[in-house]
């Protein structure tokens, strides 16, 4: 699986429209991650799926000028556009990655689930797949996953 992604690690600054798309919630050891977020989007939500398919799909909530974010998952918010779809999920406290990388894992478990983890001049990243075009953004405080999600690599809603 982890090799259809790309890994990014990145300090995410503003949001998709009018909404602000970063997640807030501040990392736990408490919370088990039992969902998965990847390698191509959070269960039937797909990152590239039109705006009309992703709100078809019944697991979003919100409204385009506040924001939307999964049903059930309210820190876990997502980045939809009518021009470009559906082109980010923010991870939240009940998401990890396929490797079970999640809101408090360490620099150094990333690192291990991630060995190819590379610097670039203001972000950290693993290529693992050319042809998706998807990558996790990972912002870290303290060397702990602070906030991150799952993204098109054209994504227009932050950076």
């Amino acid at each position: 699986m982890a090799s259809a992604l790309l890994l990014t690690v990145a300090v995410l600054a503003s949001g998709c429209g009018a909404a602000t798309t970063t997640s807030t919630t501040s990392p736990t050891t408490s919370v088990v991650p039992t969902g998965t977020l990847g390698p191509q989007g959070y269960g039937s939500l797909k990152l590239g799926m039109s705006y009309a398919d992703a709100l078809s799909t019944g697991q979003l909530e919100g409204r385009p000028q506040a924001g939307w974010a999964v049903k059930d998952h309210p820190d876990a918010e997502v980045c939809l556009t009518k021009a470009g779809g559906l082109m980010a999920i923010f991870g939240d406290a009940t998401m990890a990655t396929p490797e079970r990388i999640h809101l408090g894992s360490t620099l150094a478990e990333v690192k291990a689930a991630y060995p190819n983890l590379k610097r670039a001049v203001d972000f950290e990243y693993v290529p693992l797949s050319a042809t998706t075009g998807y990558e996790f953004l990972i912002d870290f405080k303290k060397k702990k996953v602070y906030q991150w999600n799952l993204s098109t690599r054209s994504e227009t809603c932050f950076n």
